[in-house]
């Protein structure tokens, strides 16, 4: 319900009104933050602040101030005023006059609940709405400054009026304590025992209620029960009502329980008339399941007599108008009155006295609400804390808003200076603490957040774009639980049903005047107006990894690499393979629209599943997502079923495989389109998404996921409007992640279920598109966009190209390398029909060729024979190609579906010898017997006239390895031609962990005329498991400033930790620099290490370095030395 909020004119600007940059009150001036937790006057006294910090004897009474707008929750619906800036409130000082404030002098100030009664003039019925968000309101005390604002009196009027001697008592019992699920802002309060009947008494407000008149109450009790349950309620001992509730449903994700609210209006006449009211509730389990009872809460509505009550008293009546006469008996202690109807502007009411009856007269014209006090009644506050000046209101509109938790600022500023620095962002980084000081009158509210995002989306229209939350949130606000609320969330109204019930961040981005009330249904739904996301981080180590991790990505050369140009789509079983479908379409459509990328399906029900623990398992789905990842990927999508910690059933990604992904920088995009995968506001749980992507050895980089249960055909609908934006340019320009969420959201609107998805990832981060397109511009001497050439069997062909700009311009200073991949047409492939009937799908996944070309100055040129084993039927080939340049960070990619692969010719030559094979363990030095450790790499180097045979269309004609008598493995995936030659080529291939003791391997490969080869060696796997290390090398050296260091290794594609010691003669040791490389495949460069490295410049003279390199597998290490030499 909405509270209204009394406003002075002449001080309040409106967030609804079109707004310029002003400036807070708490941009200058010496400022304490003090809360109060309940209504009433309240008293700062010299040793309040003293306590506080505070210099009392620099105090001038005269210009104390109290600022704060009054309690309760702000409003979300956007168009209903609220406060602009902290209102000053009328206050009393008492002993100001002589400008000194002495032991004698104090403060009075009117403190408001944070929990708010309100007026409905349709009804004529108040309503009581407990502060979701903060059980404390805070006001804000300068110390100096102008002369502050005095509270106004107001005298008796000397006619007298109607007399008033009764008033309308409102009392309130909720206590959120325990909560059904974990999701939305609903909470219940006390639980009934779940064995037996359970009976629980309250009280219900002091004094009794007046005879002959009627009492409203309003009673809201929530069950989880298997069957049909009860309330019985009594007042004072008299039953009042049975109230009955419902059962809920027995499904997973059937409503997790019932509420039931009802308003009951009695006749005081059946509550009897005690003079301190007590009510009980009675549980009537259901006898069979489970069967609990809580109370929500309840309100009593009704008249009692005017008297004064020690603690002071609220009062106010509805049935009043025109002149009235206030009698409050009980009185003689009393010696204040003020009208509190605007709670910042109080009044002091003068009042007169007799027989211990205070009395007054006003002429009420509306509803007023007054409190009486005396002076043991006066009030202290909870809390006192000094304040630092802010300002947020001022300075220019920046692109992205940092809001942050302060632990996290640091981190915070440090990408907000990358940001400035590489993307040419203006950033601001707020708390989220000085947004509550500004926007909420120091309270926790989620509507300050979504009020800072409007007042400067309305300041300078169109410049601001993204906000980042950094910081964890939890469903629970006020930390009634293990909690990680550092950035809170939007909780929906809907608790108890698992579908409808949600959290969501797009809250923050629903910033246009209608917008903001957000009904939570699909006829009340709103558009973002800006790209939301989060980095939830609960310590300030994962803020700082998540930070490195993110400034690597658009940094690191080495994150540049083919694996940019891979999508992965992967799709659960099951369900009338509606997953694989969903999956198949979107992988189509982007094969059809964005050609140059490498659609890669990891379907599982086209994979064995095995029988573990007597339980369907796919180990072999496991292991195909888990090399994805560890090669890399531009994007990974799945659909299907899951929850916070597991995807399918089969359980094919849980949480603990997730922290064992170290795939370095080489970092993917993931959308997972299954239940509450995301699930970061329960701080019970650490979800899959949230290790992804604070996984600081690799994961993801990036997010879109759901934090709660989702429907298949909705993630569709949102799925294919993700890869409508991904790769849509603005302006000529690839989208940013905000963007991309943005208009995700806003062209899958499906009511609250899709809002499920967050963005858990920085909205301001680009993803590394290529910079530049690859055109071939001649295939086989003929122009590309001519006539379609036709690509035959043991024929050779020559492509030439050129790297372009975005204006399809020769980029003429590009020099770099090519990856080359062209394709057979797509073959089909058909599911094992496991959970639902098999299903055929196709993919593009025989290449015929695969190599690496230099590009010299914007050109390119490459050849190779075609394999005999190909499809003979002419249909359409495929040409994906990606580039990435000598140094730095401009890639490129590009393809080709403009020719004809198929048939056979004549080939240009005759070719009928063998390949020749080279098998080696770790590096080339190996010899056949060798020793190597437990987790090697195989090392395969093969040459042919007429190159190596990749396609798998030939039975039998791959590139194999086997070990011993196992299943051989293929390894055409891993073979890449040596660079601008087609006709030879390396495997490197990890074998995994290995038992110990004698092994034979066999390598078997064959050329593109089908002749066999193979290679067979034997090797020990040893029981040492020192990681073996040669060829370490310091270049250049002698060095003048910079130098980089280089090794060689046996330990393959395994994460290496490296450290460099840097040692004088005199064996100290002046400076040190650590890096890690992952699947470094036996070579590791290390970063650039400067001699002014650390701030200082290093002598010139003779060091030793140390190079210490440990396995992060196994922690094995080892150690290597080198001379190195600085001079001028």
């Amino acid at each position: 319900m909405k509270k209204p909020i009394i406003l002075i004119a002449s001080l309040i600007t409106l967030l609804a009104c079109e707004v310029s940059l002003a400036q807070s009150v708490l941009s200058e001036g010496q400022w304490l933050k003090i809360g109060v937790t309940d209504k009433g006057v309240y008293k700062i006294d010299r040793d309040f602040l003293q306590k506080a910090g505070v210099d009392v004897s620099a105090i001038d009474p005269r210009k104390l101030a109290i600022y704060g707008n009054g309690g309760g929750m702000l409003p979300q619906k956007n168009a209903t005023p609220r406060p602009f800036d902290l209102i000053e409130n009328s206050i009393q000082v008492i002993g100001e006059g002589d400008g000194r404030f002495d032991a004698s002098d104090y403060l009075l100030f009117y403190g408001n609940s944070p929990h708010e009664y309100s007026f409905e003039t349709g009804c004529t019925c108040f309503r009581y709405e407990r502060n979701l968000y903060s059980d404390t309101t805070y006001y804000f005390l300068r110390i100096d400054g102008s002369e502050g604002r005095r509270m106004l009196s107001r005298e008796s009027l000397g006619t007298p009026g109607m007399k008033v001697d009764a008033y309308d008592d409102l009392f309130a019992h909720e206590v959120d304590i325990n909560k059904l699920g974990k999701s939305g802002r609903h909470w219940q309060g006390e639980i009934f025992s779940s064995s037996g009947n359970a009976t629980l008494t309250f009280e219900g407000g002091k004094g009794a209620y007046l005879p002959g008149t009627e009492v409203t109450m309003i009673s809201s009790v929530v069950t989880q029960s298997f069957g049909a349950s009860s309330f019985d309620v009594r007042v004072n001992g008299n039953a009042i009502f049975n109230q009955a509730v419902g059962a809920r449903g027995e499904g997973d994700y059937d409503p997790l329980g019932v509420q039931r609210v009802d308003t009951i209006r009695l006749a005081t006449a059946s509550i009897g008339s005690a003079e301190n009211t007590s009510v009980e509730y009675t549980y009537n389990r259901f006898f069979g399941k489970t069967s609990l009872g809580y109370l929500d809460y309840f309100f009593l509505q009704g008249k009692k007599k005017l008297n004064y009550r020690q603690g002071g008293l609220v009062f106010r009546n509805k049935d009043t108008q025109g002149a009235a006469s206030y009698n409050l008996a009980s009185a003689t202690a009393v010696d204040r009155i003020w009208d509190v109807t605007d709670p910042t502007q109080p009044i002091d009411q003068q009042f007169s006295k007799e027989n211990g009856v205070a009395s007054f007269t006003v002429d009420q014209t509306k509803l007023l609400e007054f409190i009486a006090v005396d002076p043991a009644s006066l009030k202290s506050p909870v809390s006192a804390k000094k304040l630092l000046n802010q300002e947020l209101k001022n300075g220019q509109v920046p692109d992205l808003v940092i809001v942050a938790h302060k632990n996290f600022l640091s981190e915070a500023n440090r990408l907000a200076n990358f940001r400035r620095s590489n993307d040419g962002l203006d950033v601001r980084v707020v708390t989220v603490q000085q947004v509550y000081n500004e926007f909420s009158s120091g309270m926790q509210d989620i509507s300050a957040i979504r009020d800072y995002m409007k007042y400067l989306y309305d300041a300078v229209p169109g410049k601001l774009k993204y906000l980042l939350l950094f910081g964890d949130a939890s469903f629970d606000y006020k930390a009634r639980t293990e909690n990680h609320n550092f950035v809170p969330v939007y909780e929906s109204r809907e608790s108890l049903d698992q579908i409808l019930s949600f959290s969501s961040d797009d809250y923050f981005a629903f910033l246009d005047d209608h917008e903001g009330e957000w009904v939570e249904q699909t006829n009340g739904d709103h558009i973002a107006d800006i790209g939301v996301g989060r980095l939830p981080v609960w310590t300030v180590k994962q803020a700082a990894e998540v930070v490195d991790k993110i400034i690597g990505y658009s940094t690191d050369p080495s994150g540049v690499g083919s694996w940019r140009n891979d999508l992965y789509f992967v799709a659960d079983d099951g369900d009338f393979n509606i997953h694989l479908r969903d999956a198949d379409r979107l992988a189509n459509y982007v094969d059809t629209a964005y050609v140059q990328f490498n659609i890669k399906k990891i379907y599982l029900d086209a994979f064995k599943q095995v029988l573990i623990e007597s339980k369907p398992r796919s180990p072999e789905t496991y292991e195909a997502i888990r090399q994805a990842v560890d090669n890399g990927a531009f994007i990974i999508n799945y659909s299907g079923h899951g929850n916070a910690t597991v995807l399918t059933d089969e359980r094919i990604v849980v949480y603990d495989s997730l922290v064992k992904w170290k795939n370095g920088s080489r970092l993917a995009l993931f959308v997972t389109a299954t239940c509450e995968f995301g699930r970061y506001d329960d701080p019970t749980v650490a979800s899959g998404a949230e290790e992804l992507l604070l996984n600081p050895q690799g994961g993801a980089i990036a997010l879109l996921t759901t934090t709660r249960p989702v429907y298949a055909h909705t993630n569709y609908v949102l799925n294919q409007a993700f890869y409508l934006s991904v790769f849509s340019k603005i302006n000529g320009v690839y989208p940013r992640l905000g963007d991309v969420i943005k208009e995700t959201k806003n062209n899958s609107l499906r009511g609250p279920v899709n809002r499920n998805f967050a963005l858990l990832g920085d909205p301001s981060m680009r993803l590394n598109y290529p910079t530049y397109n690859l055109k071939i511009t001649e295939l086989n001497g003929a122009p590309i966009d001519g006539v379609p050439d036709t690509v035959s069997a043991m024929n050779k062909v020559v492509v030439k190209g050129i790297v372009v700009d975005g204006f399809d311009q020769k980029v003429v200073d590009y020099n770099g390398k090519l990856t080359v991949n062209m394709y057979d047409k797509p073959t089909t492939f058909a599911t094992l029909g496991d959970e639902s009937q098999p299903t055929n799908y196709e993919l593009w996944n025989n290449v015929v060729y695969r190599g690496k070309v230099s590009i010299t100055n914007g050109d390119f040129s490459y050849e190779f024979v075609v394999p005999k084993n190909i499809s003979y039927q002419q249909t359409r080939g495929k040409i994906t190609m990606y580039a990435q340049p000598e140094s730095g960070l401009l890639d490129a990619n590009g393809a080709t579906i403009d020719f004809y692969l198929g048939g056979s010719k004549p080939p240009a030559f005759a070719d009928t010898k063998s390949p020749a094979i080279q098998a080696f363990i770790n590096d080339d030095s190996f010899r056949s017997g060798n020793r190597v450790n437990a987790n090697p790499l195989l090392m395969v180097k093969l040459a042919d006239e007429s190159g190596i045979n990749i396609s798998g269309k030939g039975i039998g004609q791959n590139i194999t390895y086997q070990i011993d008598e196992q299943e051989p493995v293929i390894l055409n995936d891993y073979y890449v031609s040596n660079l601008d030659d087609f006709t030879s080529g390396t495997v490197l291939y990890p074998l995994g962990t290995l038992t110990k003791g004698k092994h034979r391997l066999k390598v078997r490969a064959f050329d593109t005329f089908s002749n066999a080869a193979e290679n067979i060696i034997d090797f020990v796997v040893s029981e040492d498991t020192k990681v073996r290390i040669k060829n370490v090398l310091s270049f250049p050296n002698p060095a003048t400033e910079s130098i980089t260091f280089r090794l060689e290794h046996d330990r393959g594609d395994h994460l290496l930790s490296i450290s460099m010691e840097l040692v004088d003669q005199r064996g100290a040791v002046v400076d040190k620099m650590e890096w890690q490389a992952n699947n470094s495949g036996g070579f590791v460069e290390s970063p650039e290490w400067n001699r002014n490295y650390n701030g200082r410049r290093i002598e010139n003279g003779i060091y030793i370095y140390r190079l210490i390199v440990v396995d992060e597998e196994d922690l094995n290490q080892n150690i290597a030395f080198g001379k190195l030499i600085l001079t001028n």
